[in-house]
C-alpha cells in the first residue's frame, strides 16, 4: 500500500510536470501586447496550403484552398464543403446563403441552396503583375478588385509573364488619349510590349477593365465599372456608414517608367471616381518633385486627364510595397469603432488606424511571415498565416493578468512541488524506520 502511494505521487509529480510545462509553453510568441489589454491567439491550426477564409451568420468558418473549401461549424467539426479540380480558388466572400469565389480569370458562386457552382464572369484581366482578384460583399452588391497589368501602364521586362502573354497589356476601364508619341525604342502605355504610341492615340476602354474595382449586382448579375485608375488593391473593406475603403500599393522603382518616392495608401473609394494611376498617386501629379526616376523626368503619359485633382487618400504609409490587407472594426470590438486595421508585411505587425492616424501598432507571433486575409467577427479581428496554416484571433485580453503565463514562474512551481512531495517521501521513510 506504502509503495502504492510512492507511485501515485511520483506519478502525479510527472502529471503536473507536464502540464505546467505544456501551459508554459503553449502559445509562446503569440502573446499580447500586456501594455495595451490586446492577445493574440491561434483558434484553427493545420489549414496547410490555405488560401481565405470568411464567416456565416451562424458562425460557421469557410476556409478556401486551391480547388475545395472547407467548412468548421462553432463546434469544430470539419467537412468538405465542395471541391472543383479545374479551378484555384484567390479569395473567398460569404453572402446571403451564397459563397463567392474568385480563380484567376473568373467569378464563381456556390449556392447552399442548390449545392452547385456556376459562372459569373470569365474575362477578368488578370494576367499581369497583380492577378488575384479580391471580393466584398455589401448588401446586394458584390465588389471585385481588378489589378494592374504592368507598374505603370507600360509594358517592360521588369513584366516577366511577357513570355506567356506576349500580346497583352493593361486594359483602360474607360477611353484615354495618349498624350505624346514613342519612339522606336520606347515602349508605348496600354499597348502590348514593344508597341509604341502615336501621338493623341485614343485607348479604347472595356469593363473589366485593369486598375479597377468593378461592381456586380448579385440579383441581376449586371455587371459595371465603380472605380478606376486606382493601381493595385490590396483590400476593401466598408465601414458602420457604408462607406467604401481600399489599400492601395503605389508605383515602384522598376521598368521602363520607374518611379522613385511613390508610398501606400489608403482611400474612400467613391462610384465613378478616377483615382489618377497611372499620371497621379497620392492625389499628387507624377510631375510633382516628391517623384523620381532614374530614366529621366516623369511626364504625363495621358491627355485630358478626368479630374486634375483626383482624390487624396485618407491614409498614406512610410514606404512603398508595405501594405496588405484592410479590415475594418464595424463594431468597435477593439473598442474605435470603425477602426482601420491593416497588415504591415516589412515590419510583421497589424496596425490599427483612427480614421488617419495610427494609435496602435500589434506585433504579430515570430512565425508569421505573410497575412493572406483579416476580417473582424464580434469576437475580434481574425487573420490566416498560410504558411504555418493557422488562423490567429485578436482581441481584448479580458483576461486579469496572471504570473502563470511566465515560463520562469512554472518552473518554479514545479520545483516547489517536487520539493514537498520529495520532503513527504523523506518523513514517510523516517515514520517507517522509527516504527521499525
Amino acid at each position: 500500500m506504502k509503495c502504492l502511494v510512492k507511485v501515485l505521487l511520483v506519478a502525479l509529480i510527472i502529471v503536473l510536470s507536464t502540464i505546467l510545462i505544456k501551459v508554459s509553453t503553449d502559445n509562446r510568441g503569440i502573446k499580447s501586447i500586456k501594455q495595451q489589454g490586446y492577445k493574440i491567439n491561434p483558434v484553427h491550426i493545420g489549414l496547410f496550403g490555405s488560401r481565405d477564409f470568411d464567416f456565416d451568420e451562424e458562425g460557421n468558418l469557410y476556409v478556401a484552398y486551391k480547388n475545395r473549401v472547407d467548412i468548421i461549424n462553432p463546434k469544430g467539426k470539419v467537412e468538405k464543403l465542395f471541391e472543383k479540380e479545374d479551378i484555384s480558388i484567390d479569395f473567398i466572400e460569404y453572402s446571403n446563403k451564397k459563397l463567392y469565389f474568385t480563380s484567376r480569370f473568373s467569378l464563381w458562386c456556390y449556392d447552399f441552396i442548390s449545392r452547385n457552382s456556376s459562372l459569373l464572369i470569365d474575362n477578368l484581366p488578370n494576367f499581369g503583375d497583380y492577378r488575384e482578384s479580391r471580393l466584398l460583399a455589401v448588401k446586394d452588391e458584390l465588389f471585385i478588385c481588378v489589378g494592374a497589368a504592368t507598374n505603370n501602364a507600360i509594358v517592360g521586362e521588369d513584366n516577366l509573364w511577357i513570355k506567356e502573354y506576349p500580346y497583352a497589356c493593361d486594359i483602360s476601364p474607360k477611353d484615354v488619349i495618349i498624350k505624346n508619341p514613342s519612339n522606336e525604342k520606347q515602349n508605348g502605355a496600354f499597348v502590348p510590349f514593344r508597341s509604341a504610341n502615336y501621338k493623341l492615340q485614343t485607348i479604347t476602354g472595356r469593363t473589366p477593365g485593369n486598375a479597377s474595382v468593378i461592381v456586380m449586382n448579385v440579383n441581376s448579375k449586371n455587371i459595371s465599372n465603380f472605380a478606376w485608375g486606382i493601381r493595385n488593391v490590396v483590400g476593401m473593406d466598408y465601414d458602420s456608414q457604408g462607406k467604401l475603403y481600399s489599400a492601395v500599393g503605389g508605383m515602384e522603382n522598376r521598368g521602363s517608367r520607374n518611379v522613385e518616392g511613390d508610398l501606400d495608401y489608403i482611400y474612400i473609394l467613391t462610384k465613378n471616381q478616377w483615382y489618377g494611376w497611372p499620371d497621379y498617386s497620392g492625389g499628387d501629379p507624377i510631375t510633382s518633385p516628391r517623384f523620381k526616376s532614374s530614366k529621366g523626368k516623369l511626364e504625363f503619359l495621358l491627355d485630358k486627364h478626368p479630374t486634375s485633382m483626383p482624390p487624396a487618400p485618407l491614409y498614406q504609409h512610410n514606404r512603398v510595397s508595405s501594405i496588405e490587407n484592410i479590415a475594418i472594426d464595424r463594431m468597435g470590438v477593439l473598442n474605435i469603432k470603425d477602426g482601420i486595421c491593416f497588415f504591415d508585411k516589412v515590419t510583421k505587425s497589424i496596425l490599427l488606424l483612427d480614421k488617419n492616424k495610427v494609435i496602435r501598432e500589434y506585433k504579430l507571433p515570430k512565425q508569421c511571415e505573410e497575412i493572406r486575409s483579416m476580417k473582424f467577427s464580434e469576437k475580434g479581428l481574425y487573420f490566416i498565416e498560410p504558411q504555418c496554416g493557422t488562423i490567429y484571433k485578436l482581441n481584448k485580453d479580458e483576461i486579469v493578468p496572471s504570473l502563470m503565463c511566465e515560463p520562469k514562474v512554472m518552473y518554479y512551481i514545479i520545483a516547489a512541488l517536487l520539493v514537498v512531495v520529495l520532503s513527504l517521501l523523506w518523513k514517510s521513510n523516517i515514520i517507517q524506520k522509527n516504527k521499525k
